[in-house]
């Protein structure tokens, strides 16, 4: 989990679902000011050790990546609620408990379970938008990614 990140993204293709193109050359910023490529974009489905999931939407797919990050900005515009404390980082929705993670190596890791397909079914999805369909929804100018 990322509370810099301004985009979700995934660098395991298997974990992506819904595949969608990408514009040709579209390519991303990174902390270390380097540019990347995008090769798509897709869903991902992330199952809490809580067995309650997370739809996380628009997920640019970055092979070149070491790890896949969770914007914790889009879960704060999704509804979620971010609280980290003692090392430790909690989500909740409406009060309700939904995962955690822990702080490794200076990294905020959500504790997951094994991967989910598009098959499984559960009654506890929690959606994560991405701005660019928040923003489209109000009308506003949408940002281009560099």
């Amino acid at each position: 989990m990322d509370s810099g990140a301004l985009r979700h993204f995934c660098a395991n293709r298997e974990l992506t679902i819904d595949f969608e193109d990408v514009a040709a050359g579209q390519c991303v910023y990174m902390g270390d000011s380097s540019t990347t490529t995008v090769k798509d974009k897709g869903k991902v489905l992330l199952k809490f050790t809580s067995e309650k999931m997370l739809s996380l939407s628009n997920v640019l797919f970055i092979p070149s990546l070491c790890r896949n990050l969770v914007s914790s900005v889009f879960l704060d515009i999704a509804g979620l609620k971010i609280v980290q404390e003692a090392s430790e980082v909690v989500v909740m929705r409406n009060g309700d408990f939904v995962g955690k993670g822990y702080l490794s190596g200076g990294l905020l890791v959500v504790s997951a379970a094994e991967q989910v397909n598009n098959e499984t079914a559960t009654n506890s999805i929690y959606i994560a938008e991405s701005i660019d369909l928040r923003h489209g929804r109000l009308g506003l100018v949408n940002f281009i990614l560099l």
